[in-house]
């Protein structure tokens, strides 16, 4: 079961290499790995499920490193001002290094899909880390991580599109700011 699930993804990521999604089936995808088609349906409804699967899979380990970060002390201040400044950087760096199929992901799935897929991990993190800064909980503060998400992937897009070749640094600070300025008050960021 797990052999067949690890070879259907693993050809899934070939196939997105060389194919644009929308033209990938389950067939060729069960070509690819060696398998029948069944042997596809018993794992996946579909083709986006598989996606989507593999996309929560990613922002669930990428969600996982940033809060060993947090636990960690990444920024001098938790989720302060540094914090949120690292947390930012740290977050583009794992989006860019770890979605292998990023290009076709962030070409094929609904934005709003891939801003929930990111949210609830990352919400349950922030609040954990504010909780141990002292913090109140707050129901805004979904609001607030969800613009934070919602800024986040649209400018990490927009530079994956426009200027790869541009250092991710560069592109950390003005989300951070914007997401500085969305929550300094709330958070009462130092």
């Amino acid at each position: 079961m797990v052999k067949s699930k690890r070879a259907i993804r693993d050809a899934f990521i070939s196939l997105m290499g060389r194919m644009e999604y929308s033209k990938i089936t389950v067939s060729a995808i069960a070509r690819e790995a060696v398998i029948n088609r069944n042997t596809f349906y018993a794992h996946y409804e579909s083709i986006d499920d598989l996606l989507a699967s593999m996309c929560r899979e990613k922002i669930t380990q990428i969600c996982n490193d940033i809060a060993e970060g947090l636990e960690d002390g990444l920024g001098r201040d938790g989720l302060g001002r540094d914090g949120l400044e690292a947390l930012t950087l740290e977050l583009l760096r794992a989006l860019d290094e770890q979605l292998e199929i990023e290009a076709n992901v962030v070409r094929n799935i609904d934005f709003i899909v891939l801003v929930d897929m990111l949210l609830n991990p990352l919400e349950d993190i922030m609040r954990a880390t504010l909780r141990r800064q002292g913090f109140e909980d707050s129901e805004r503060l979904r609001c607030y991580i969800a613009c934070y998400v919602g800024s986040l992937l649209t400018a990490y897009t927009d530079w994956r599109r426009r200027s790869p070749h541009e250092p991710i640094e560069q592109l950390a600070e003005p989300i951070y700011r914007l997401a500085a300025a969305a929550a300094g008050e709330m958070l009462q960021l130092r």
